[in-house]
Protein backbone atom coordinates (compact mmCIF):
# COMPACT_ATOMS: atom_id res chain seq x y z
CA UNK A 1 0.00 0.00 0.00
CA UNK A 2 2.91 2.23 0.94
CA UNK A 3 4.68 1.31 -2.34
CA UNK A 4 1.35 1.96 -4.77
CA UNK A 5 0.64 5.13 -2.77
CA UNK A 6 4.15 6.68 -2.92
CA UNK A 7 4.17 5.90 -6.80
CA UNK A 8 1.25 7.54 -7.14
CA UNK A 9 2.83 10.99 -6.19
CA UNK A 10 1.27 10.92 -2.29
CA UNK A 11 3.60 11.58 0.85
CA UNK A 12 3.23 8.52 3.12
CA UNK A 13 4.22 7.72 6.38
CA UNK A 14 3.97 3.97 7.11
CA UNK A 15 3.33 3.06 10.81
CA UNK A 16 5.11 -0.09 12.46
CA UNK A 17 3.61 -1.67 15.89
CA UNK A 18 6.81 -4.21 15.64
CA UNK A 19 10.47 -3.30 15.44
CA UNK A 20 10.15 -4.84 11.64
CA UNK A 21 7.46 -4.47 8.93
CA UNK A 22 6.08 -7.77 7.77
CA UNK A 23 4.15 -9.39 10.22
CA UNK A 24 2.76 -12.86 9.74
CA UNK A 25 3.36 -12.18 5.85
CA UNK A 26 7.38 -12.91 6.34
CA UNK A 27 6.46 -16.40 7.03
CA UNK A 28 4.64 -17.11 4.39
CA UNK A 29 5.81 -19.93 1.89
CA UNK A 30 3.92 -17.94 -1.15
CA UNK A 31 0.80 -16.66 -2.14
CA UNK A 32 -2.17 -17.27 -4.58
CA UNK A 33 -2.58 -16.00 -7.93
CA UNK A 34 -4.96 -17.19 -10.83
CA UNK A 35 -3.62 -16.36 -14.83
CA UNK A 36 -0.83 -14.50 -13.43
CA UNK A 37 2.38 -14.33 -16.11
CA UNK A 38 4.32 -16.76 -14.40
CA UNK A 39 2.05 -19.40 -15.13
CA UNK A 40 1.27 -18.32 -18.57
CA UNK A 41 5.18 -18.80 -18.82
CA UNK A 42 4.82 -22.19 -17.77
CA UNK A 43 1.74 -23.31 -19.59
CA UNK A 44 -0.09 -23.57 -16.47
CA UNK A 45 -4.02 -23.13 -16.91
CA UNK A 46 -5.50 -21.68 -14.00
CA UNK A 47 -8.92 -19.37 -14.74
CA UNK A 48 -9.90 -16.78 -12.75
CA UNK A 49 -13.75 -18.80 -12.77
CA UNK A 50 -12.19 -21.93 -11.98
CA UNK A 51 -10.01 -21.01 -9.08
CA UNK A 52 -13.21 -19.26 -7.65
CA UNK A 53 -15.33 -21.81 -7.33
CA UNK A 54 -12.92 -24.34 -6.56
CA UNK A 55 -12.05 -21.86 -3.48
CA UNK A 56 -15.46 -21.66 -2.91
CA UNK A 57 -16.71 -25.13 -2.70
CA UNK A 58 -13.55 -26.25 -0.54
CA UNK A 59 -15.08 -23.31 2.15
CA UNK A 60 -18.49 -24.82 1.36
CA UNK A 61 -19.10 -20.61 0.19
CA UNK A 62 -19.03 -19.66 4.31
CA UNK A 63 -16.44 -17.33 3.06
CA UNK A 64 -17.63 -13.81 1.28
CA UNK A 65 -18.16 -14.33 -2.63
CA UNK A 66 -17.66 -10.50 -3.01
CA UNK A 67 -14.24 -10.02 -1.72
CA UNK A 68 -13.18 -13.31 -2.49
CA UNK A 69 -13.23 -12.79 -6.32
CA UNK A 70 -12.17 -8.77 -6.04
CA UNK A 71 -8.62 -10.72 -4.05
CA UNK A 72 -9.14 -13.29 -7.12
CA UNK A 73 -9.32 -10.61 -10.11
CA UNK A 74 -6.24 -8.76 -8.65
CA UNK A 75 -4.23 -11.88 -7.77
CA UNK A 76 -2.56 -12.12 -11.50
CA UNK A 77 -1.59 -8.66 -11.35
CA UNK A 78 -0.22 -8.79 -8.50
CA UNK A 79 2.51 -11.73 -9.16
CA UNK A 80 3.25 -9.54 -12.56
CA UNK A 81 3.84 -6.09 -10.21
CA UNK A 82 5.67 -7.83 -7.70
CA UNK A 83 8.15 -9.55 -10.67
CA UNK A 84 8.42 -5.59 -11.89
CA UNK A 85 9.76 -4.65 -8.86
CA UNK A 86 12.42 -7.75 -9.25
CA UNK A 87 11.20 -10.97 -7.61
CA UNK A 88 10.94 -13.95 -9.82
CA UNK A 89 8.73 -16.64 -8.76
CA UNK A 90 9.83 -19.70 -10.09
CA UNK A 91 7.92 -22.27 -8.61
CA UNK A 92 4.12 -22.55 -8.34
CA UNK A 93 2.37 -25.70 -6.73
CA UNK A 94 -1.08 -26.78 -5.93
CA UNK A 95 -2.07 -24.90 -2.71
CA UNK A 96 -4.41 -27.94 -0.86
CA UNK A 97 -4.31 -31.93 -1.03
CA UNK A 98 -7.02 -32.83 -2.66
CA UNK A 99 -7.01 -29.71 -5.22
CA UNK A 100 -5.53 -29.91 -8.89
CA UNK A 101 -5.25 -25.75 -9.50
CA UNK A 102 -2.01 -24.86 -9.68
CA UNK A 103 -2.05 -21.42 -7.67
CA UNK A 104 0.50 -21.07 -5.11
CA UNK A 105 3.46 -18.89 -6.18
CA UNK A 106 6.84 -19.26 -4.61
CA UNK A 107 10.38 -18.04 -5.71
CA UNK A 108 11.59 -21.66 -5.46
CA UNK A 109 11.49 -24.76 -2.83
CA UNK A 110 13.40 -23.85 -0.06
CA UNK A 111 13.15 -19.99 -0.89
CA UNK A 112 11.99 -17.53 1.90
CA UNK A 113 9.22 -16.23 -0.80
CA UNK A 114 7.09 -13.87 2.30
CA UNK A 115 10.53 -12.88 3.64
CA UNK A 116 11.94 -11.74 0.17
CA UNK A 117 8.54 -9.44 -0.71
CA UNK A 118 8.69 -7.76 2.29
CA UNK A 119 12.13 -6.83 1.99
CA UNK A 120 11.68 -5.88 -1.88
CA UNK A 121 8.57 -3.85 -0.50
CA UNK A 122 10.41 -2.20 1.89
CA UNK A 123 13.61 -1.33 -0.22
CA UNK A 124 11.76 0.46 -3.44
CA UNK A 125 9.12 2.09 -0.64
CA UNK A 126 12.11 3.98 1.04
CA UNK A 127 14.13 4.65 -2.19
CA UNK A 128 10.64 6.37 -2.74
CA UNK A 129 11.11 8.56 0.24
CA UNK A 130 8.25 6.99 2.05
CA UNK A 131 9.03 7.48 5.79
CA UNK A 132 8.76 4.25 7.88
CA UNK A 133 8.80 4.78 11.82
CA UNK A 134 9.11 1.49 13.77
CA UNK A 135 8.21 0.95 16.92
CA UNK A 136 4.96 3.22 16.70
CA UNK A 137 1.51 1.80 16.54
CA UNK A 138 -1.34 3.46 15.71
CA UNK A 139 -3.98 4.11 18.20
CA UNK A 140 -6.91 5.76 16.62
CA UNK A 141 -8.16 6.86 13.70
CA UNK A 142 -8.82 10.86 13.88
CA UNK A 143 -11.80 12.55 12.24
CA UNK A 144 -12.80 15.81 11.52
CA UNK A 145 -16.38 17.62 12.75
CA UNK A 146 -17.93 16.75 9.19
CA UNK A 147 -16.67 12.60 10.05
CA UNK A 148 -13.94 12.95 7.61
CA UNK A 149 -10.15 11.37 7.70
CA UNK A 150 -8.02 13.63 9.40
CA UNK A 151 -4.99 12.14 11.02
CA UNK A 152 -3.86 9.27 13.17
CA UNK A 153 -3.04 9.29 16.68
CA UNK A 154 -0.01 7.11 17.66
CA UNK A 155 2.31 5.77 20.39
CA UNK A 156 5.89 6.84 19.51
CA UNK A 157 8.74 6.42 22.17
CA UNK A 158 5.89 5.79 24.65
CA UNK A 159 4.38 9.36 23.94
CA UNK A 160 1.16 10.03 22.23
CA UNK A 161 1.72 11.96 19.02
CA UNK A 162 -0.50 12.83 16.76
CA UNK A 163 -0.05 12.28 12.58
CA UNK A 164 -1.97 14.63 10.24
CA UNK A 165 -3.38 12.97 7.08
CA UNK A 166 -5.83 13.47 4.10
CA UNK A 167 -6.74 9.73 3.93
CA UNK A 168 -5.18 6.37 6.56
CA UNK A 169 -5.13 2.95 4.79
CA UNK A 170 -5.32 0.18 7.57
CA UNK A 171 -2.95 -2.23 6.16
CA UNK A 172 -3.16 -4.11 9.99
CA UNK A 173 -2.82 -7.88 10.68
CA UNK A 174 -6.10 -9.68 12.27
CA UNK A 175 -7.00 -10.98 15.73
CA UNK A 176 -5.38 -14.60 16.76
CA UNK A 177 -3.59 -13.39 19.88
CA UNK A 178 -6.67 -11.45 21.04
CA UNK A 179 -8.98 -13.92 22.89
CA UNK A 180 -11.78 -11.31 23.51
CA UNK A 181 -12.55 -10.89 19.24
CA UNK A 182 -11.89 -14.62 18.73
CA UNK A 183 -14.33 -15.73 21.04
CA UNK A 184 -16.20 -12.87 20.00
CA UNK A 185 -16.09 -13.68 16.30
CA UNK A 186 -14.94 -17.55 15.70
CA UNK A 187 -17.47 -19.70 16.82
CA UNK A 188 -14.96 -22.90 17.02
CA UNK A 189 -12.80 -21.26 18.82
CA UNK A 190 -11.46 -23.60 21.69
CA UNK A 191 -8.39 -22.52 24.38
CA UNK A 192 -6.25 -25.81 22.97
CA UNK A 193 -6.21 -23.96 19.10
CA UNK A 194 -2.43 -23.12 18.72
CA UNK A 195 -2.32 -20.02 16.87
CA UNK A 196 0.82 -19.42 14.49
CA UNK A 197 2.42 -16.18 13.49
CA UNK A 198 2.42 -12.49 14.59
CA UNK A 199 0.61 -11.86 17.97
CA UNK A 200 -2.20 -10.16 15.87
CA UNK A 201 -4.35 -8.34 18.15
CA UNK A 202 -7.05 -6.81 15.91
CA UNK A 203 -5.83 -2.95 16.79
CA UNK A 204 -6.40 -2.16 12.74
CA UNK A 205 -10.22 -3.89 12.94
CA UNK A 206 -10.82 -1.98 16.33
CA UNK A 207 -9.68 1.78 15.02
CA UNK A 208 -12.07 0.71 11.88
CA UNK A 209 -14.78 -0.38 13.77
CA UNK A 210 -14.90 2.90 16.15
CA UNK A 211 -14.19 5.61 13.15
CA UNK A 212 -17.58 4.05 11.95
Amino acid sequence: AAVSASDAGMSVILLEKRPSPGGTSVFTDGLLAAESPVQRRMGIAALKDDVFKTAMDYSHWKINPRIFRAFIEKSGDTIRWLESLGLKFGSIYSMYPGIDAMTFHSLGIGEKTGLAIIKTLRKHSESLGVKVLLNCPAKKILTGDDGEITGVLADRDSKECKIAAKSVIIAAGGYSANKKLLKKYYPDYDENIAFLGAPNTGDGLLMATEAG
